[in-house]
C-alpha cells in the first residue's frame, strides 16, 4: 500500500542522482523512517544548496498529550539522527546548528553538508541498514539480558549533560513498572487524552500514513476496527493493568531511561538523537525497543523515576523497554519524504505571497465582504 512505500528504499538509488538537491532530498527518505510519538511524524524539511532545515510541523503536534512539545522535539531528534547516519554513509561531512523556531517554545535545526571522499566504515553501513529494519515492538521479550558489546556501545553515548540508565535489576524494574502503569492509567483518565489517542490508533488495514496500526500491539485485524472506539470511551490501561505489569516485569529484560541536565528543546532533540542511536544499535544486535512516555509526560511521575534511579541533577526525558522480541511485527506507515520536503525557492515564494496577502487585508475590523 502507498502508506508503506517509504520503506522501499535501497542504497543503489543514490548512484543515479546528479544534483545536490536530489541527493539531499534522498537523504530525507532515511530521516522520515524515524520513530515519533503516536507515529505523528511532526517534522518538515527544506532542502537548499548545501543544507537542510529540519522544522517542526505543528499541524501534526499532539496538542493534549504533548502540550509542551517535548515529544515533538524528541521526534525531531530521531529524524535528525537518521539523517546524519545516512549522510555519513553516502559520503557527507555534516555540521548541526540549533536555531530559534518561528513559534515560541520550538526550535529548528540546520544541517550543513560537505562532500568528502573517505571510505564508508563498516559501522556506518551497519547502522544505515538498521534504519530500514528498525521498528517498535510492543510484544513480549525474552528474559535474555542485552549483550555486553551492546552495553559498551551505549555507555559511549553518555556525556556530562546526558545520562543513560539501562535497568536490569528486578527490584528496580518492578518499581519503574509500577510508576509507568500508574502514569498510564492517569493519562487515560482524561477524556481529551483518550480522544487524541483514538485518532492515532488505526485498524490493521489502514491507508493512513500516520498513526499506529493495531497489529503493532498484537491485536488481530477484526478486533482492530473497534480499538479506536474502545480507547476513546474506556480507560483501557486500567483494564490492562495486570497484563501491563506482567509485560514490564516478566517480559522486559531491560528498561532504558535517558535523562538530561537541561530541560529545554535543544536537549529534547538531543534525547531523540541518542534514543534513535540506541534503537539502531539494538536493531543491529537483534533487539527491539518500545517507548512508553506516560511517566515522562504526566504530572510529577518523572520525580518518582528520579528517586528510583537515584538521580537529582538530571530530568528523565525518555523511557523505553529493551530486549529480544519473542515474535516479529511490521513497520508502521509513513508519509513519503516528498510530502514533507520543500525546496528553499518554494518556501520563499510562499513567504512572499503571505506578505502580499497580509498587506491586502483591511485595517478595519468592521470590514464585511459583499
Amino acid at each position: 500500500m502507498p502508506n508503506y512505500e517509504p520503506w522501499n528504499i535501497s542504497h543503489e538509488m543514490f548512484d543515479g542522482l546528479t544534483t545536490q538537491e536530489q541527493k539531499l532530498r534522498f537523504l530525507v527518505r532515511y530521516a522520515v523512517l524515524a520513530p515519533s510519538s503516536h507515529n505523528s511524524q511532526p517534522w518538515s524539511f527544506v532542502a537548499s544548496g548545501s543544507h537542510i532545515d529540519l522544522i517542526p510541523d505543528l499541524s501534526r503536534a499532539l496538542e493534549i498529550s504533548d502540550i509542551d512539545h517535548r515529544q515533538l522535539h524528541i521526534s525531531m531528534g530521531t529524524a535528525l539522527e537518521n539523517l546524519l547516519i545516512a549522510a555519513e554513509y553516502f559520503g557527507y561531512a555534516t555540521h548541526v546548528s540549533y536555531l530559534l523556531g518561528r513559534v515560541a517554545g520550538t526550535e529548528q535545526i540546520r544541517i550543513e553538508f560537505a562532500e568528502q571522499t573517505t571510505e564508508v566504515a563498516q559501522n556506518d553501513r551497519r547502522l544505515v541498514e538498521a534504519i530500514l529494519r528498525r521498528h517498535t515492538n510492543r510484544g513480549e521479550y525474552t528474559k535474555e539480558i542485552p549483550e555486553a558489546s551492546f552495553l559498551e556501545e551505549i555507555r559511549k553515548l553518555t556525556t556530562d549533560a546526558i545520562r543513560i540508565d539501562i535497568v536490569t535489576n528486578p527490584v528496580k524494574k518492578q518499581a519503574l513498572a509500577d510508576v509507568t502503569i500508574r502514569a498510564g492509567i492517569a493519562a487515560m483518565d482524561d477524556p481529551k487524552f483518550r480522544a487524541e489517542l483514538s485518532r492515532y490508533l488505526k485498524n490493521n488495514q489502514t491507508r493512513s500514513p500516520l498513526g499506529m496500526p493495531a497489529f503493532g500491539m498484537g491485536i488481530p485485524t477484526l478486533l482492530s476496527f473497534i480499538v479506536p472506539f474502545l480507547s476513546q470511551f474506556f480507560n483501557i490501561n486500567k483494564l490492562r493493568e495486570k497484563a501491563d505489569r506482567a509485560l514490564l516485569t516478566e517480559h522486559t529484560p531491560a528498561i532504558l531511561v535517558i535523562s538530561t541536565a537541561h530541560d529545554t528543546p535543544e536537549y529534547w532533540i538531543k534525547t531523540g538523537k541518542i534514543y534513535e542511536r540506541i534503537a539502531l544499535e539494538a536493531t543491529a544486535h537483534g533487539m527491539h525497543t518500545n517507548p512508553m512516555a506516560a511517566a515522562i509526560q504526566i504530572g510529577d511521575f518523572y520525580m518518582e523515576l528520579q528517586k528510583i534511579l537515584g538521580i537529582k541533577s538530571t530530568r528523565p526525558q525518555f523511557f523505553s523497554r529493551l530486549g529480544y522480541a519473542k515474535s516479529e511485527t511490521r513497520h508502521s506507515p509513513r508519509l513519503h519524504a516528498d510530502h514533507v520536503t520543500a525546496s528553499a525557492s518554494f518556501t520563499r515564494n510562499i513567504k512572499i505571497f503571505q506578505e502580499i496577502f497580509d498587506k491586502l487585508q483591511p485595517k478595519s475590523g468592521n470590514f464585511r465582504p459583499k
